[in-house]
């Protein structure tokens, strides 16, 4: 993972709670080269091989889930499938990503608050786009202060995502976070299925366990809550 705190979430009691533990086991991005490279392991040279079932399907939505508003914007294209009952164009919610050039060899830059407006079905969503946490603090006080109001809120805690994330290989005097998030949002492009509920596997497994969306079966085992969040509630 390219997330140090993956460690600590699984470790949680929530993780534990069906009596066996669900994840054996968390390595960074940065700790799985220092293995290849001490088994002298190089990548390029394996030959290519299918992922295994059920994880080995991926549409461009989940592809960009790690960078910066990429959750916003994945949840968005399906979510006008919700709503209306069509399909959105791929990049009609790309107004949630960071554009931006300038500053992008400084790390601070990439932090963040972004806002965009789309409207779905007559109805205007506000939303929100937070990167970095002195940013998110920031907006939960506009929030609680009734200063600002949005339907929905993506934080990421890394600054540009989890392609900054502390995990990641560390490359002195240089920021590789963007082009990181660039390519993701390449892949994203080059994908056949570019929405998240286009993915096969997750139309199975909704078919034939998980019932529906928000089922009480899916809420028990796919939503978490942390005692921080039950503290700001």
């Amino acid at each position: 993972m390219p997330c140090v705190s993956k460690k600590r979430e699984a470790a949680l009691e929530s993780m534990n709670a069906s009596g066996y533990q669900d994840v054996d086991y968390v390595l960074t991005t940065r700790e799985m080269v220092r293995l290849l490279r001490a088994e002298h392991i190089d990548p390029r040279g394996l030959k290519e091989k299918p992922f295994d079932s059920p994880i080995g399907d991926g549409t461009g939505a989940g592809a960009i889930f790690g960078v910066t508003g990429g959750v916003m914007e994945a949840a968005l294209r399906t979510a006008y499938k919700v709503v209306t009952g069509e399909e959105a164009d791929e990049d009609a919610f790309k107004a949630v990503r960071d554009t931006r050039t300038e500053g992008r060899d400084n790390a601070i830059n990439l932090g963040g608050i972004r806002t965009a407006e789309f409207e779905i079905a007559g109805k205007v969503l506000k939303t929100c786009v937070v990167s970095g946490l002195k940013n998110a603090e920031e907006v939960i006080q506009q929030i609680q202060s009734g200063e600002a109001h949005y339907d929905f809120v993506e934080v990421m805690a890394c600054p540009g995502g989890c392609v900054g994330g502390g995990g990641q290989p560390i490359h002195e005097e240089a920021e590789w976070a963007p082009k990181r998030g660039e390519r993701l949002y390449e892949l994203d492009k080059e994908r056949k299925l570019r929405r998240s509920h286009e993915n096969p596997q997750v139309q199975k497994l909704y078919d034939e366990f998980l019932e529906e969306p928000l089922s009480e079966k899916a809420e028990h085992l796919l939503h978490t809550q942390h005692m921080w969040e039950k503290n700001y509630r």
